[in-house]
């Protein structure tokens, strides 16, 4: 069963790397469907893995997620930054 998903795998990547766009192309960073043999292959995959081939998590969860730990992350770097800017280096340096 491996062997045969990376022999199939492999055939697609060839073909996909045919289509590559050109520089010229207007819209070279497009998002491409895959294909019917890829999405065939992957649900084949996924259900003998016992998994859901399909996401569970929209994409806009994700993208809040990660808006929301960069906000709280950068809050809570706040307080470190303003006490390191009140700070004098070359009293500190010194003293030890």
């Amino acid at each position: 069963m491996v062997a045969v998903v990376r022999m199939l795998l492999h055939a697609e990547l060839r073909q996909v790397a045919g289509e590559m766009p050109s520089p010229s192309d207007p819209a070279p960073l497009a998002p491409r469907r895959s294909s019917p043999r890829c999405r065939a292959i992957w649900q084949a995959f996924a259900r003998n893995l016992g998994v859901l081939p399909e996401p569970v998590v929209l994409g806009s969860v994700i993208v809040a997620v990660a808006a929301g730990t960069l906000v709280v992350a950068n809050l809570l770097a706040i307080g470190p930054a303003m006490v390191a800017s009140r700070s004098r280096p070359a009293s500190l340096l010194r003293s030890e």
